[in-house]
């Protein structure tokens, strides 16, 4: 039972409910992202979810290729004061020109 659930929860994905309306996956650097993101006018709010497990990922890294991916599949900046998160999901917010 353990091991489904671990098996089940390992490749999650999923953005957080009722915030996001669009989807894409990038990578960047060897670490690969599910970026969810929605906008409204000139800004918005995106999350990066890293696909694959890696130990000893720093965390200040992968935030950085994170907001290389948010950045890369949206057209928006990233607002850097925004950015928060672990090495695993990652939230900004938005600024679209």
């Amino acid at each position: 039972m353990v091991a489904a659930v671990c098996l089940a929860l390992g490749g999650c994905d999923s953005p957080s409910p009722g915030r996001f309306a669009h989807e894409a996956r990038h990578t960047v650097g060897g670490d690969r992202f599910a970026v969810h993101w929605a906008t409204e006018g000139r800004r918005g709010a995106a999350e990066a979810i890293r696909l694959e497990r890696r130990w000893g990922a720093k965390a200040a890294v992968v935030r950085s290729r994170a907001v290389v991916a948010i950045e890369s599949v949206t057209g928006c900046r990233v607002d850097g004061r925004s950015v928060h998160g672990d090495a695993n999901v990652i939230r900004a917010a938005l600024l679209c020109d």
